[in-house]
């Protein structure tokens, strides 16, 4: 089962690999394989979400699966989404691929945010598909987005938008 789910957390990157550079691919790889062999068999009682709210442990809120696919059921299947955050390590490779992973069929791409203020997109969705909501993790959102934002606990915001910013102006807070 762990293989299987691994198998679909990964399957972003193969799509990605159309859009970004084999480089960043196989970095992204590697992180998610390095987080999948540290990260401890789940202590919970089971469920249907057992693995992914472990890989969404980062997120220090209960039942983190229920509560992302409660946020994925207002937001249509065509709108695509943007991954905003300031970690590159595995954990926040295993929380980016998890939500790509409940949030399917909707594209999430992904932006890293470097501790200068400097932004890199690593996966963006097809163009066809409009780029409606930005998730921000561990990182705060411009203070405009607060009225219209869901957040799931301190380190995960999801904001609607209708017009997008030069990424970089997301990532310098």
């Amino acid at each position: 089962m762990i293989c299987l789910f691994a198998a679909l957390i990964i399957a972003p990157a193969i799509w990605a690999q159309f859009n970004s550079a084999p480089k960043r691919l196989m970095a992204a790889a590697s992180r998610v394989e390095a987080a999948l062999l540290q990260a401890p068999l789940s202590k919970a009682a089971g469920g249907v979400y057992d693995t992914t709210d472990r890989y969404l442990e980062d997120l220090q809120v209960p039942f983190p699966s229920e509560k992302l696919l409660n946020v994925f059921a207002d937001v249509p299947t065509e709108d695509a989404m943007i991954f905003i955050t300031s970690g590159n390590d595995a954990q926040t490779e295993l929380v980016y691929r998890s939500i790509s992973y409940l949030g399917w069929p909707r594209q999430i791409g992904e932006v890293r945010c470097g501790t200068d203020g400097s932004a890199e997109l690593w996966f963006q969705p097809r163009a066809e598909r409009p780029i409606k909501w930005l998730f921000f993790h561990r990182i705060a959102p411009p203070a405009d987005f607060t009225p219209r934002s869901k957040t799931i606990g301190q380190r995960l915001t999801i904001v609607p938008v209708s017009e997008l910013k030069e990424w970089k102006l997301y990532c310098s807070r």
